[in-house]
């Protein structure tokens, strides 16, 4: 199996779920730890980010799987790097859909704004990169 520097591609799956299933964990002990109506704003604050950092591990970590399963003979840090990018993409995604949802601020228009400016970051971002590889 390819390597993805001095670790193979079972390890950082293994490690990337670990993480996951820690980042869940702390996500857990917030939900039953904080009162919505006595929180403040900081309280608020730990409960997205620590949803973010599992929905970003989670969505890594199926996202990778499905790579190296789909395309083995891939650059395995390639497959890594879209996996975290997009990951984190759709976490955004998820989590500021829910911020606006909690601040009754969600309609259709305000989501499909929301999905066409991540679809445009990562167009920008993978059109950047082909550039980069066809002159660099």
């Amino acid at each position: 199996m390819q390597s993805l520097g001095d670790m193979n591609i079972r390890q950082y799956i293994l490690l990337l779920s670990i993480g996951t299933a820690m980042a869940w964990s702390a996500w857990f002990v917030v939900l039953i730890s904080i009162d919505p109506a006595t929180a403040g704003w900081q309280a608020f604050l730990i409960f997205y980010v620590t949803l973010f950092t599992s929905l970003a591990g989670l969505f890594m970590t199926i996202s990778t799987v499905v790579r190296v399963q789909r395309f083995p003979v891939r650059d395995l840090g390639d497959l890594v790097h879209i996996s975290l990018r997009q990951g984190l993409a759709l976490s955004l995604l998820v989590t500021v859909a829910l911020i606006l949802m909690s601040q009754n601020l969600l309609t259709w228009w305000t989501l499909l704004l929301l999905v066409l400016s991540i679809i445009f970051i990562e167009f920008v971002l993978h059109s950047r990169k082909t550039i980069i590889n066809d002159h660099g």
